[in-house]
């Protein structure tokens, strides 16, 4: 029997100001509410709400066997909590059905494993206890931002107690091999790793509106395939925004599980089922970082030029300063401005321009550089007063002499998060 596994990414960044020189030192808000507010509540509208609602619809009438994974964001689960908590209150209807996947991520969408160990494994522990908290489930399958992967994110997520993967099945890392199999990381054994059939996930993302296939005939096209599993990993703006109601898609979206069905030979799983059912086919060694961008399978789209490089170094050579601070307002701020949407608004590429359901807010991507790199001047200015507040107020201590010093403050707390997992 073929398992297919529908995995959809829900992911939305917060609208940054058009933020400039001149606004540093004057203002730290860097988001535009406004328009922040429009587009959760067009995005609710025109792709949440109707994708729950035939979702939970589809599961209640295959009696279950219909089932769907969701990599979820901390970025949309606050956008959704601040302006449209009844998309918020969909996922938590279909948690309950018993018939969902919760898949762990970095919360803010962060490329923070590219910079910073210690501040990847901070947030995808934190967002894991979120995803615990909300929907009652501790994740036992990760996905970075854009499917990223090598070797090296195998290894972390092996010792933070994951057991699979989703990264994309790229042509230039499987060679001879079949994307449509379980596979294990050469250098962390533990570690499965499903990948994206990027054909048959394409012709639901990008091509429906153009084909205006049959759910009959996509179930067909799975059953074809020399699989054990047809890992769909989709972007959840393929339902309503890049294939508008008027294509079909939500008719097609119910109408695929009945489709499938049918075929005695398909089954619905999630990706911790499917790392039950079948047993790795080969070991894949990745030591270069493969994505799902359209620009080559790699990190083009977001450190193809020496603006988003300069960019990325800059916010994340502020990490250490931000956990030694520890200050909750602060570290917000510095994981959302993580996002890795803020950087690939500065691609230069003429191949990476924005798709319609992603716009790219600014006018170019030098304008974008320019006012992320002033509201990262901002933060620093405001990272470095707290810090001169911080020693003011630190506590004194007699010496020897009798006389009075500083006593130094220090902050432990992200240091040894992977050695306390490996020793418990």
């Amino acid at each position: 029997m073929t398992a297919i596994s529908l995995c959809l990414a829900i992911h939305e960044p917060y609208c940054l100001r058009r933020y400039t020189v001149f606004d540093v030192g004057e203002t730290s808000v860097y988001e535009d509410d406004d328009r922040s507010c429009q587009r959760a509540m067009y995005l609710a509208r025109t792709c949440y709400l109707p994708l729950h609602e035939v979702l939970h619809n589809q599961i209640e009438r295959s009696e279950g066997k219909f089932r769907v994974a969701f990599s979820i964001s901390d970025a949309a689960l606050d956008l959704f909590e601040q302006y449209t908590p009844e998309v918020l209150d969909g996922l938590i209807s279909l948690a309950k059905t018993g018939c969902v996947e919760f898949i762990g991520e970095t919360g803010p969408h962060s490329l923070a494993f590219l910079y910073s160990k210690d501040e990847f494994v901070h947030l995808v522990e934190a967002h894991a206890k979120r995803l615990k908290k909300l929907f009652g489930q501790k994740p036992v399958s990760f996905r970075n931002p854009e499917l990223l992967y090598n070797n090296d994110v195998a290894e972390t997520i092996q010792e933070l107690g994951f057991r699979a993967i989703l990264t994309e099945g790229s042509p230039s890392v499987l060679g001879w091999r079949n994307a449509n199999y379980v596979y294990t990381s050469s250098v962390a054994p533990k570690v499965r790793l499903l990948l994206r059939n990027p054909k048959l996930s394409a012709t639901i993302s990008q091509d429906f509106g153009s084909r205006g296939m049959m759910a009959e005939d996509f179930a067909n096209l799975c059953a074809m395939e020399k699989a054990d599993i047809v890992n769909i990993f989709l972007d959840s703006h393929a339902f309503g925004l890049r294939n508008k109601k008027d294509t079909g898609i939500f008719d097609f979206l119910s109408a695929l599980p009945n489709a499938v069905l049918q075929n005695k030979n398909l089954s619905f799983q999630t990706p911790s089922q499917v790392i039950e059912l079948f047993e790795p086919k080969d070991s894949l060694a990745i030591p270069n970082s493969i994505s799902w961008s359209d620009e080559g399978s790699d990190l083009r789209g977001w450190l193809g030029n020496e603006m988003q490089k300069d960019a990325l170094t800059n916010c994340f050579k502020l990490t250490a300063r931000v956990h030694a601070l520890n200050n909750e307002d602060m570290t917000k701020d510095f994981e959302r401005l993580q996002t890795s949407d803020y950087f690939h608004y500065m691609s230069t590429s003429w191949f990476s321009e924005s798709q319609p359901d992603r716009p790219n807010p600014f006018a170019s991507p030098y304008d974008a550089y320019i006012s992320y790199m002033n509201i990262l001047a901002d933060f620093s200015r405001r990272l470095k007063i707290a810090e001169e507040e911080n020693k003011k107020n630190a506590p004194k201590e007699m010496t020897a002499d009798g006389t009075e010093q500083k006593k130094r403050v220090v902050t432990k707390r992200f240091s040894q998060s992977i050695i306390r997992r490996k020793t418990t």
